[in-house]
């Protein structure tokens, strides 16, 4: 898998030579029934937070290794493909998923 490159783009309204960056769209890819699991740290004996469906929209906003930082929920559940601006993440919920979990759809 390529890496991952956050698409960088330049602020509306703030103070010249400030910067936003979008989080990349991205979906789940369950191949279990239990749903596949958000840890709270890029490790796999860390707690798990959440369990996702298949095919749900998540935001990637950074990486380790062989794990994605994800932001999701309903606010951030709008499939906005074009992705989501770093400065609205605070309203999602946010974890760590296994790179094989996750289907990147944009960036």
């Amino acid at each position: 898998m390529a890496t991952l490159a956050l698409s960088h783009v330049s602020s509306v309204g703030k103070e010249a030579g400030s910067n936003t960056f979008v989080c990349n769209y991205a979906t789940t890819v369950v191949r279990a029934g239990a749903g596949a699991p958000v840890y709270r740290r890029p490790a796999a004996e860390s707690k798990i937070v959440a369990r996702l469906p298949g095919d749900a929209p998540v935001y990637i906003c950074d990486e380790d290794e062989h794990w994605y930082q994800v932001y999701f929920n309903r606010a951030c559940a709008a499939r906005v493909i074009s992705g989501l601006v770093n400065e609205f993440a605070h309203r999602c919920s946010r974890g760590w998923m296994r790179k094989s979990q996750v289907e990147v759809r944009s960036g």
